[in-house]
């Protein structure tokens, strides 16, 4: 379940937050992709991720269409240290980035942090990764993913 927090228009004002978003993003797009790096980076607007789930997947969605993947990893590593609750769409993101680069080694993992994290997979998730599989040529990992959403 998605927490009411997509909606802050009622909270903060939008030209505040997106311009906190777009300073976040270059700021880490700057930096090395390592986590101490993106978690300075990200403290800054520790109050805006923390509030709103959608801050920080935009964030993430931002850096993915960079094709900035070890960013992307970084800052879901970090969102997982305790700025926001985690969600499958956190995840979603980034498995959506592995895919998009042919990276299904990395997807794998990332799906299998998600499931050793305990975040509800969806659909979307399981076939994001089955995407990665797919396309790495991996079919029979791929088959093995979709089975299982299936059962």
């Amino acid at each position: 379940m998605v927490p009411e927090v997509l909606d802050t228009e009622t909270r903060m004002g939008s030209g505040s937050r997106d311009s906190a978003l777009e300073d976040t993003v270059r700021k880490i797009v700057l930096a090395d992709p390592n986590k101490t790096k993106v978690r300075a980076c990200l403290s800054a607007s520790r109050a805006y991720i923390e509030s709103n789930l959608r801050f920080s997947t935009v964030l993430l969605d931002r850096i993915v269409k960079r094709g900035l993947m070890e960013h992307a990893c970084s800052v879901l590593e970090v969102l997982h240290e305790g700025f926001c609750e985690m969600h499958s769409v956190h995840y979603t993101t980034c498995l959506g980035g592995h895919t998009r680069y042919n990276q299904w080694r990395e997807a794998l993992a990332a799906f299998g942090d998600m499931r050793a994290d305990e975040i509800d997979t969806t659909t979307i998730t399981y076939n994001s990764c089955a995407s990665a599989c797919e396309k790495g040529k991996h079919w029979q990992l791929a088959l093995g993913l979709l089975t299982e959403m299936t059962s």
